[in-house]
């Protein structure tokens, strides 16, 4: 028990040498320098050692895994963007989500699920599993079709090069990187667009791709500032503390800045369910939790 309180001692000694270096220094200094007393040279001396070891000891964060789930709401999504007519186009739409192909996988019953089980602090490298196709990426790059929607503009004068590819008509919902957050909204033929673009809500961002006669439209950002709280310091101290507070209302800024609520969830105290954060906006519901 002796030989352990020693070795313990000597290792945080040891950690701590250069701060004690800076103590004596500084002490030397305000006792045979500047003519302060020995008590104050030694407070003054332990004051600036504290502060440097505050300022210059690294600072560590843990990262902890977490899900994210995506849940789109489809009807006003699809009735705004003039992709739904009928009541019964829809029921069509929603088994497809219940069966879903090749090549809509990742809107598995109509949602996204997703788990990021690292993640660099800038959001930037991460590995990510895709709980639909059952495979782990480094980026978020998903595009998936909305069977059995088919789009034709009116003025269908296309390129033979854009008849021939399989989507050329077809209506795809993206979940993409971009600068601020992860994209979110619709991939649908540019012709289609200009002539129905004066009925549907502005969208954030329109990108166009001439090549193949499509234009990805942009309908929410999640900052990635709202996953920020599953880096957490190391350390506990004052200095932590305040490190989380400015984190949450950074991301409190910037949920308002991109047209996000707190989407909340029952008080229902006795039931002890660990709830996962839930944020919302019009056509887009996220919840995402520790796992």
């Amino acid at each position: 028990m002796q030989m352990k309180w020693i070795q313990t001692s000597a290792k945080w000694v040891q950690d701590n040498f250069d701060y004690f270096s800076i103590a004596v220094l500084f002490y030397v200094i305000f006792a045979q320098v500047a003519g302060f007393s020995m008590k104050q040279s030694i407070a003054l001396a332990l004051l600036i050692a504290w502060c440097a070891r505050e300022l210059y000891r690294p600072k560590a964060f843990r990262f902890r895994p977490y899900d994210i789930c995506v849940t789109p709401d489809w009807i006003p999504l699809l009735t705004d963007f003039q992709l739904l007519n009928k009541p019964e186009e829809w029921q069509a739409i929603k088994k497809s989500f219940e069966n879903p192909s090749v090549y809509n996988q990742m809107l598995h019953y109509g949602i996204i699920y997703l788990t990021v089980v690292h993640q660099s602090e800038n959001s930037l490298d991460s590995l990510i599993y895709l709980n639909a196709k059952r495979a782990f990426v480094t980026e978020i790059d998903l595009n998936g079709v909305i069977e059995p929607i088919k789009v034709v503009p009116k003025n269908n004068r296309t390129t033979e090069f854009v008849d021939t590819l399989k989507f050329a008509h077809s209506v795809e919902f993206f979940m993409k990187y971009g600068h601020d957050g992860y994209n979110l909204g619709l991939v649908v033929p540019d012709r289609w667009w200009n002539e129905t673009k004066e009925k549907c809500p502005k969208p954030m961002k329109e990108v166009s791709d001439p090549m193949i006669g499509r234009v990805h439209l942009t309908l929410a950002t999640i900052p990635y500032t709202e996953f920020v709280l599953y880096w957490s310091p190391t350390w506990q101290s004052g200095s932590s503390d305040r490190i989380m507070r400015r984190r949450a209302i950074r991301r409190k800024e910037q949920r308002k800045k991109f047209g996000w609520k707190d989407a909340g969830h029952p008080d229902l105290p006795e039931l002890a369910i660990n709830w996962p954060d839930s944020i919302a906006q019009k056509y887009f519901k996220v919840e995402h939790r520790e796992i």
